[in-house]
């Protein structure tokens, strides 16, 4: 399990579609192709291609991805066809291995759209391995506005008016639909990032649970993780601060060994426990701030971004509490409450936190 998590959403698919005044579409994508190569050293062995012949290589690939990528305009698609494919360069068989590096290929598709077209809309498709969240940023020359958007693959972005001067059959642009649609939108990633992806967050919200025996002091201990975690989410986020990302993966991993051992060593909690959940609160709100600030939103959907993003994170935090009350909470009170449940747990903890901590390193 410990091998496999992945802490937070730094391996996104990066994809820039843009349409210029003659009304080509070109898609650019960036993306770690580790799934459809199935190996390192397989991958190794591509990125060793010269980028003149990486087309020709693995077409079937290029035939998947393309597929893969559904444009429409009016809800009719449009065919879209490769044009350049360049692998991952200057790197190594580390690079591939290395939890913290993800070494993309960029692949260039293009077609055109309709001139008396209005709006398009793009959806992901499963058949391809796209990591997730895919980061979408959608331009128009013509018009000079531009939308941004995470996705799921399988969800398809919001409209896109790439032609205002074009088809009569507009689909409507409501501002303030389209803001609490980004706003869900953000919602529901910031629940996907702690349900199922945030696996340390949930390590350290698991320690929380196990050593508060009554509801008061676990509130109060997930309200100040909750309050540190959002002010560095929001200062990471907007750039005031900009901590190593490698660093704040250590330092979470860290945080997690903590607990798990001051669970294990101690059968009451510091009087210290709150400010160190604080300061380790500070850390994780550094992380989230990885997965949110590696889209480049405009600025008109920044705060709604980082709004909904938090807001999710606070849901799936509370559903995993809530899960954690119905399966072992029952037993908080019993005498062999912390020999037979909060031990082992939270050995499991510190183990998993280590190793963690020695990967990261």
């Amino acid at each position: 399990m410990a091998s496999s998590a992945s802490g937070h959403l730094l391996n996104m698919t990066e994809v820039r579609a843009a349409v210029d005044r003659e009304y080509q579409l070109e898609v650019l994508v960036q993306i770690d192709l580790s799934k459809e190569f199935e190996t390192a050293e397989a991958y190794l062995a591509f990125s060793e291609t010269d980028p003149s012949a990486a087309q020709l290589i693995h077409s079937e690939i290029w035939d998947v991805l393309a597929n893969s990528i559904d444009v429409r305009v009016d809800e009719e698609r449009v065919l879209l066809g490769v044009d350049s494919v360049t692998p991952p360069l200057d790197v190594t068989i580390d690079d591939f291995k290395n939890p913290f590096v993800w070494p993309k290929s960029e692949v260039v598709l293009s077609g055109t759209v309709p001139r008396d077209g209005e709006s398009l809309q793009i959806t992901f498709q499963t058949d391809m391995g796209f990591e997730e969240p895919i980061a979408l940023s959608m331009t128009s020359s013509i018009t000079g506005k531009s939308k941004s958007r995470w996705l799921v693959a399988g969800q398809s972005s919001p409209y896109f008016n790439y032609n205002r001067e074009g088809s009569p059959n507009v689909i409507p642009d409501s501002d303030r639909a389209d803001r609490f649609g980004a706003f869900i939108h953000y919602l529901y990633l910031g629940v996907k990032h702690i349900l199922p992806g945030g696996m340390d967050h949930l390590l350290f919200v698991l320690g929380i649970f196990l050593a508060a025996r009554t509801f008061r002091p676990l509130l109060l201990q997930i309200s100040v993780f909750t309050i540190a975690h959002t002010i560095t989410l929001g200062l990471a986020t907007y750039r005031i601060i900009e901590p190593p990302s490698q660093l704040v993966e250590i330092m979470i991993a860290l945080s997690i060994l903590w607990l798990g051992l001051e669970n294990m060593f101690r059968w009451k909690p510091s009087k210290t426990r709150l400010w160190v959940i604080g300061g380790f609160g500070l850390v994780h709100g550094m992380g989230f701030a990885g997965a949110l600030s590696g889209l480049e939103l405009p600025p008109s959907e920044f705060l709604i971004g980082l709004l909904g993003f938090n807001v999710g994170v606070e849901i799936g935090q509370l559903c995993f509490i809530v899960l954690l009350a119905l399966s072992i909470g029952w037993f908080r009170k019993r005498s062999w409450y912390s020999k037979r449940i909060v031990l082992p747990i939270s050995l499991g903890i510190s183990i998993v936190a280590l190793f963690w901590a020695i990967q990261r390193f």
